[in-house]
């Protein structure tokens, strides 16, 4: 059974080692500290979360950490890639870590931005190929997803929301 995505969803800081790795220990923390302070959610890879640097494997491990902290608080995995490969790559990594949806990002370089259709078929294969709840994350201001599409995109089945950031 899907987790429903109400309430406070608190972005997940990345924090890193002065080499450039994830310091887990300081993002259990961090976990600690928001679940402790009651949020109903928490998203990393987000644009707070540096999700825009973190490899797929990077995500699963930070996907993992919150299920080790909390196995039931609900865990939308942030996801910023430049492909529709990509991004269904990174969701089914997410997936297969425990994330219980995904928050994506319209792709973001400037000179592949696509077309309504295009993005369209963005959020429609990511939803085919992961089957997970989607929740739009509308920041890229050169790619926003307005309200006639976004509309449009609620046919799509793993569609359930959108986060506006932009615009």
């Amino acid at each position: 059974m899907k987790k429903q995505i109400t309430g406070i969803i608190a972005p997940l800081i990345t924090p890193f080692t002065a080499q450039g790795a994830l310091d887990l220990a300081k993002a259990k923390k961090e976990i600690e500290i928001l679940i402790a302070a009651g949020v109903d959610g928490v998203s990393p890879g987000g644009s707070t979360g540096e999700g825009a640097s973190l490899s797929d494997d990077e995500l699963v491990e930070l996907v993992q950490l919150i299920r080790q902290v909390d196995k039931d608080v609900l865990l939308v995995a942030g996801v910023i890639r430049n492909s529709t490969a990509a991004a269904v790559k990174a969701g089914l990594a997410a997936k297969e870590a425990g994330a219980d949806a995904l928050m994506v990002t319209p792709v973001s370089y400037n000179v592949l931005v696509p077309d309504d259709e295009g993005n369209y078929h963005f959020y429609e294969t990511i939803s085919k190929e992961v089957g997970l709840p989607i929740v739009i994350y509308n920041v890229v201001p050169q790619n926003t997803i307005s309200a006639p599409l976004f509309s449009r995109m609620l046919d799509i089945e793993n569609v359930v929301g959108i986060k506006q950031s932009c615009g």
